[in-house]
């Protein structure tokens, strides 16, 4: 079996030679690492260019996350695809334990513990845990309904099958940002997920983070509102979830200080070709998102927005079984 890993990098220099030698490090010989440049303007490229044909090499002009992740994709050949940030770094049995679980299941994602550290790869405390088994969790059922669901790691602790991937992508470019939530709310709404009780990748946390511990809530709107809409032009079927994030991220960018007529504006331009029923849910959900919703109490997103893991069977609600340490983990839905 073939794997892809796929780093997508912009002016993470100072990190990307850990990231590429952690790809080549992998215990699992079969696979190609893919580096994809966004337009850097540091010395990434002449890191990249120093690995000759150990690794392929893909430059492109800033178009932002998404365009790397399309273009990255476009040029692969395994039948898995991982993804790895530039400035993260993978474990070398990484490939190993999906290539594993890909074996027993095909046709669907893979997802996995990761390890907060910070710019000199010292483990840091506070990394979310999901406390439960290795296994498949099935969350389709409450994806649809556009109820709650989890909230899965970061972009390297994200692996696909290729034949998933290829109806995931190519995706919207309009997301420059945090692309991962698009390919993570499609996939989980789609086909249930391989969850693997191990840490395998180490997200650093140094500062300059693009979205991870970012608290901009306007930035947080905006991702919202840009993911909702892929969805729901690209995947009609789990529109549910698209109008639930659209509708979140338009109550957003009014709480953030947007002006009223232009958030009202684009309400209106979103919900004009819905069904009543889900034009009235959606105008709902933006009420409550602009003038109810409680403000966040958490300093740290990433911790907060970690929601549970379901049970694992079919159509039983993630409302009901909580997997994670409450004592120290907030349960989240879309909102």
């Amino acid at each position: 079996m073939f794997v892809s890993i796929l780093i997508n990098n912009y002016n993470y220099g100072r990190f990307l030679r850990e990231a590429i030698d952690s790809a080549l490090s992998q215990t699992y010989r079969h696979i190609e690492v893919i580096v994809v440049d966004d337009g850097s303007t540091d010395n990434s490229r002449s890191i990249i260019a120093s690995y000759g044909d150990r690794i392929v090499s893909i430059l492109q002009v800033n178009g932002g996350q998404s365009a790397a992740f399309n273009a990255g994709f476009a040029a692969s050949r395994g039948e898995v695809i991982c993804f790895l940030d530039a400035d993260d770094e993978f474990l070398p049995l990484k490939v190993q334990r999906i290539v594993d679980q890909h074996r027993a299941r095909q046709n669907t994602w893979y997802f996995h513990q990761m390890q907060f550290v910070d710019e000199h790869s010292n483990a840091l405390s506070g990394s979310p845990v999901i406390r439960r088994s290795t296994g498949l969790y099935d969350l389709t059922f409450d994806s649809l309904r556009g109820k709650d669901i989890f909230w899965a790691p970061a972009t390297s602790g994200l692996s696909f099958s290729r034949s998933l991937l290829e109806r995931l992508l190519p995706m919207p470019e309009n997301i420059r940002i945090t692309s991962d939530n698009y390919l993570k709310f499609a996939a989980t709404a789609l086909v249930p997920g391989i969850f693997i009780a191990e840490t395998l990748s180490r997200q650093r946390i140094h500062g300059r983070n693009a979205y991870t511990f970012n608290n901009d809530p306007l930035l947080r709107a905006e991702t919202k509102l840009l993911t909702g809409k892929a969805i729901s032009q690209r995947h009609p079927g789990i529109r549910k979830i698209g109008d639930r994030l659209v509708a979140s991220g338009l109550g957003g960018k009014y709480r953030a200080g947007s002006h009223w007529r232009e958030v009202w504006h684009e309400l209106s331009e979103y919900t004009s070709l819905l069904p009543a029923a889900a034009r009235t849910a959606v105008f709902a959900r933006f009420f409550y998102s602009a003038f109810l919703k409680p403000e966040a109490n958490s300093s740290s997103p990433e911790i907060s927005n970690l929601a549970c893991l379901n049970s694992g069977l079919p159509h039983k609600s993630a409302a009901t079984a909580r997997g994670l340490d409450l004592a120290t983990f907030q349960k989240v839905s879309h909102d």
